[in-house]
């Protein structure tokens, strides 16, 4: 995804990050996870209020080289049972190595996550929304034009064991990038043995570069401090070298 690494204009790789976010927006509420890209199918309680802060520190950009970091809080609101409305911001620092440093807001997404079907163990739900450009373009932070992207969603809730899938799809309008930007992921989390929860993903997403057919690989590996309740942190390796070289990740969920 665009925005640098989820299903959206965002891969946590300057323009791929910007652009893979907004593709792969992993909200993980069900194990409060921010840094999975797999979205899962649960929803917010009715009424109910949650809060994600998740830092990515970046490495190894194939597109810029050098380091970055994005700051990515989201805001999501239980307005039914199975519907939740989100607010996504970022906040993007970048320092590539040919090229100045750059550091502001970078685009906005405003979404709907329905779920749509349960029937225990299977659930599907669908994330959509559009990508609001309130980054700076010529600084590399944001797009700048508006985009929309949509996420289909399958989860299975086994005895220890939960497995998620994401086919996801965006629409970006930006001068050199790929317009349609395609990603498949999927995630298995293991079981919880206090206090540690992991898991582990796959992730492929259209190289934002349209002179490149080759798509982007990651594998993600992470761990939930159970104890808190609200702490994880993870790391993300690329699996072919049109993809970031690694990835760290810290985060914390909120809910009241």
């Amino acid at each position: 995804m665009r925005y640098g690494e989820r299903w959206l204009p965002a891969l946590y790789e300057g323009h791929a990050i910007v652009l893979l976010a907004a593709i792969l927006m992993s909200v993980g509420k069900a194990f409060a996870a921010h840094q999975m890209l797999t979205e899962d199918p649960q929803t917010q309680v009715i009424g109910r209020f949650e809060l994600e802060l998740g830092q990515a520190f970046v490495r190894g950009d194939p597109l810029q080289g050098g380091r970055s970091a994005e700051f990515a809080p989201q805001f999501s609101y239980g307005a039914d049972l199975a519907l939740d409305l989100i607010l996504r911001v970022l906040w993007l620092t970048q320092a590539p190595t040919d090229a100045p440093s750059a550091s502001g807001w970078g685009d906005t997404t405003l979404d709907f996550k329905w779920r749509f079907y349960e029937s225990a163990p299977v659930a599907f739900a669908l994330r959509a929304g559009a990508d609001i450009p309130t980054g700076t373009a010529a600084q590399g932070l944001g797009t700048g034009a508006a985009g929309h992207h949509v996420i289909a969603i399958a989860g299975w809730q086994f005895a220890r064991v939960n497995l998620n899938a994401n086919v996801a799809y965006a629409r970006v309008h930006q001068q050199g990038v790929r317009a349609d930007i395609g990603a498949v992921s999927a995630v298995i989390v293991g079981p919880t043995t206090p206090p540690w929860q992991t898991f582990i993903e796959a992730t492929a997403v259209s190289n934002p570069d349209p002179r490149v057919p080759q798509w982007l690989a990651v594998a993600r590996t992470g761990l939930i401090v159970a104890a808190a309740k609200w702490v994880d942190v993870g790391y993300q390796a690329r699996l072919d070298r049109s993809a970031t070289r690694q990835v760290w990740l810290i985060g914390a969920t909120f809910r009241w």
